[in-house]
């Protein structure tokens, strides 16, 4: 007989309002309607949101080297100064190279989870009528929130995002989303997902990022239904730059990287993760803006390859970390023990380790097809560069010259019981 783990009521309901909550949010405003155009498009502006952040950081740099566009930047900042200070210290790290075009950067101080963005109905409405396209980028990035936290940056900021859009002449809407969507697919009875797939707002689990962000995409794909020229961006894994391996010291795989030095173990098993590099995601979306006519796609934007936990562990190894491969339950316990007092870390890490490191598991990863998407890369040259070892040691040795990672012989090695 099984023996099935206790619920909580308590949680259930809570889960079940907040499900409940987000289907009623998943209805896009009646009134958001785009006038029908066949006037073609010809970008000379654009609104870009999240450049601040660090995908955002290489899609402004990336618009700034593919093209001639001026970019109006939505900025969370006390003032302007701020904002544009933010955007051009996010945009020169992603890209040094930028600094001769950002005089074609404008940045403007807003909240995305208000009414207009926060910034006015005057200066709304000019944007409305006054640029060409929206490269929605930004959202709330927690894996510690719960949707009702998470709901007003990144579901109802992108029903502004639309509604911006809309407004006057259409203009093409490119949404970044997640393949986080589909965390839970494998649950529902999907073992791939593809292009075309649209998710169920349960198949993004119970976090309430995905949630939030399954939730935002479903009001953007009913736009497309209404007209609005609209491309959607799904990527998995976002790791760093594929050239010097700089990247985001939060994300999954520097935390894990971190994780396993500082308890000296690593979880055995054939791991792999779905992942893409943060330049060659921010290319594929501004290449794919510049298609005529405007794409109303959506793409899955990853490496055929999985990256390999093996390849990691065998990078780390030969920097100098000297870790034990044991168990996933042993190293998941020794994590939670180690980093009991660093709630972030391992909110990060339970986010996505139960899908991660039992890939025979009902909450294993689903399989992702990516097939239009890389015909699409192929036709415009840009093919995705590997994610294999030299790029896991170019990561490595980015973290131990930033201090994310301890030098080696450090930290004390654990016995493995």
């Amino acid at each position: 007989m099984v023996k099935l783990p206790k619920v909580d009521m308590n949680d259930a309901s809570i889960h079940e309002r907040s499900l409940s909550l987000a289907e009623q949010d998943g209805i896009l405003d009646e009134h958001i309607r785009p006038a029908i155009s066949t006037q073609a498009v010809r970008y000379r502006t654009v609104v870009l949101t999240g450049a601040t952040g660090h995908l955002g950081g290489y899609l402004c740099a990336s618009i700034l080297a593919r093209t001639t566009w001026r970019v109006i930047c939505v900025v969370r900042a006390e003032d302007e100064h701020t904002a544009v200070r933010r955007v051009r210290d996010t945009t020169l790290n992603a890209h040094p190279g930028s600094q001769a075009a950002l005089d074609r950067v404008t940045a403007v101080p807003g909240d995305l989870s208000a009414r207009d963005w926060g910034l006015g109905a005057e200066v709304f409405q000019q944007l409305a009528h006054h640029t060409d396209a929206v490269f929605h980028c930004a959202a709330t990035v927690s894996m510690r929130r719960s949707y009702e936290q998470l709901r007003a940056a990144n579901v109802h900021g992108t029903a502004e995002a639309i509604r911006l859009a809309a407004t006057g002449r259409p203009k093409p809407l490119h949404y970044v989303s997640t393949l986080g969507v589909f965390i839970a697919s494998r649950r529902y009875g999907a073992q791939v997902v593809c292009e075309d797939d649209e998710p169920h707002i349960r198949e993004a689990g119970r976090r309430g990022y995905a949630r939030s962000k399954a939730v935002a995409e479903a009001l953007v794909r009913q736009a497309r239904q209404r007209g609005l020229p609209v491309s959607i961006h799904r990527f998995p894994l976002l790791l760093g730059d594929s050239r010097t391996g700089a990247c985001n010291p939060t994300d999954y795989l520097a935390t894990l990287m971190s994780a396993c030095v500082r308890i000296g173990m690593v979880p055995q098993g054939a791991v792999r993760f779905p992942a893409t590099a943060v330049d060659h995601l921010a290319h594929v979306i501004v290449e794919t803006a510049r298609h005529e006519p405007p794409m109303t796609a959506t793409l899955h934007v990853l490496y055929t390859k999985w990256l390999t936990l093996s390849d990691i562990s065998a990078e780390l190894n030969a920097a100098g970390y000297l870790l034990q491969p044991v168990p996933p339950q042993h190293w998941n316990s020794s994590m939670a023990t180690a980093f009991s007092h660093a709630p972030q870390i391992s909110a990060v890490l339970n986010a996505l380790n139960p899908h991660v490191l039992r890939p025979s598991a009902p909450e294993a990863l689903p399989a992702i097809s990516s097939a239009r998407t890389e015909r699409l890369v192929r036709g415009m040259g840009l093919a995705h560069p590997p994610l294999d070892r030299e790029f896991v040691a170019r990561v490595v040795h980015h973290l131990m010259a930033t201090g994310v990672l301890p030098p080696p012989g450090t930290v004390a090695q654990p016995a493995v019981q």
